[in-house]
């Protein structure tokens, strides 16, 4: 005998043992109990010869070998009968696996379990393919993804109630969209961009960051554009104002401003004036903007009200943009009131624009009264413009007062106009008392 063939026989002495080893009460030499004994048949083994007697229909499920004494493979419930040369590993390949056991890819011995969650524990011993369907909430051929409307890892879990038709994947993730417009996926249980509230149907305050703001109550998740501050971004930042928080407010003491009218309610920073606290100056009483005046306090003028009126104003008021004074002060004149009347208007009045007196000072005429009444005029008064004399002194007539009335005349009173006494004639003087003839 050669070598290989000792080796050979040697290996399957010594695997024989091992199934031996473990047969459990089927092994013994007295009883056939591990054969099999189809309907009522009684001689189920031949014992005719005691060392090599075999079972006459084979092996009762879950054993194998001539007399059955031998286990088939953990799981398999029936294998190869037969073991010897050329087919000592038959043994091996389970031609009826155990409930719950398949055989699985490249593997024959009934090793493999079937599917978790298929119902019954029972899967087809070639495929794994559950035969009885699934345990709750599970499906496919192995029972190995989540039925619809459910998910997570033990598929104990229902989708989120907005996914579309309930159907999500293994993670919750909505797989057919949202149920409801203005969600967003995966699991729609988040609002579209700009939009909260339970139903996502309110718009998100316009002054939101990247438009976005908490579901729940509106509050701008991402914080407020520029210039805009609070939980929903509906006020000005410090020191802006505005409909769109953009303008900036003037000096206020505490930095901030009336956001509609940008006044400011604590008062100025030191060294500004105006509501608003628009120029640096203490010369402002109301403001245009937050960098201009629209009214000075008396006594000023310009956009910045940092100019004087003139000394000539009456109140102290002049224009705001010209300074030019809205009344003169007595004894000036002029757009600015900056021109003094002349010396000898009386009571110092004159014309505001062109300077001409109202009337003169008793003694003298012309548009300055700048020129003396002739010396006869009565009480020195004279017609402003002419100059021509109101009333002569007596003894004088002409329109200057410049001749005297006749010696011949009653106490030398005469007409103004032609020189005509008024009463009689001295007797030796003529009718006319114009003739003298005492010569």
């Amino acid at each position: 005998m050669s070598k290989i063939t000792i080796i050979a026989v040697l290996s399957l002495l010594i695997i024989e043992i091992m199934n031996f080893a473990e047969a459990t009460t089927c092994l013994t030499l007295e009883t056939c109990d591990c054969c099999s004994a189809p309907g009522e048949q009684k001689d189920i083994c031949n014992k005719g010869n005691t060392s090599n007697w075999r079972c006459t229909y084979g092996c009762i499920d879950g054993y194998y070998g001539g007399k059955c004494y031998n286990r088939c493979p953990e799981h398999c419930k029936r294998c190869a009968r037969e073991f010897g040369v050329g087919r000592h590993t038959d043994y091996q390949k389970c031609y009826l696996c155990a409930d719950g056991y398949y055989n699985g890819t490249g593997v024959t011995n009934c090793s493999t379990p079937c599917p978790t969650n298929c119902a019954e524990n029972q899967c087809d011993k070639t495929t794994g393919k559950c035969l009885q369907g699934c345990t709750s909430n599970w499906s496919g051929d192995k029972c190995n993804v989540c039925a619809d409307t459910w998910y997570g890892n033990n598929c104990d879990m229902s989708c989120p109630s907005k996914c579309k038709d309930k159907k999500c994947d293994r993670n919750g993730d909505c797989t057919t969209g949202c149920e409801k417009e203005n969600f967003k996926k995966p699991q729609c249980d988040q609002c579209i961009e700009g939009k909260y509230g339970h139903n996502c149907h309110i718009d998100c305050p316009s002054n939101c960051a990247q438009n976005q703001c908490s579901k729940e109550n509106g509050h701008c998740a991402s914080g407020c554009k520029a210039h805009f501050k609070g939980d929903t971004c509906n006020k000005c930042s410090p020191g802006y104002y505005g409909a769109n928080c953009t303008k900036r407010c003037g000096q206020c003491t505490s930095g901030n401003c009336d956001r509609n009218t940008a006044t400011c309610g604590k008062g100025c920073r030191a060294g500004y004036s105006g509501d608003k606290c628009c120029v640096k100056n203490d010369n402002c009483e109301k403001c245009d903007t937050t960098t201009t005046c629209s009214k000075c306090k008396h006594g000023f003028y310009n956009e910045s009200c940092n100019m004087p009126c003139p000394d000539g104003c009456a109140g102290p008021a002049c224009n705001k943009q010209t300074g030019e004074c809205d009344s003169c002060n007595t004894g000036y004149y002029g757009t600015h009131c900056s021109q003094e009347c002349f010396e000898n208007c009386r009571n110092s009045e004159c014309d505001r624009e062109n300077g001409e007196c109202m009337e003169c000072k008793a003694g003298h005429h012309q548009i300055g009264c700048n020129s003396t009444c002739p010396d006869h005029c009565l009480n020195g008064i004279c017609n402003r413009l002419n100059g021509r004399c109101d009333d002569c002194m007596l003894g004088y007539f002409g329109p200057s007062c410049e001749h005297k009335c006749s010696k011949n005349c009653v106490n030398e009173t005469c007409e103004q106009d032609d020189g005509t006494c008024l009463h009689e004639c001295i007797d030796d003087n003529g009718n006319d008392c114009k003739e003298d003839k005492s010569k």
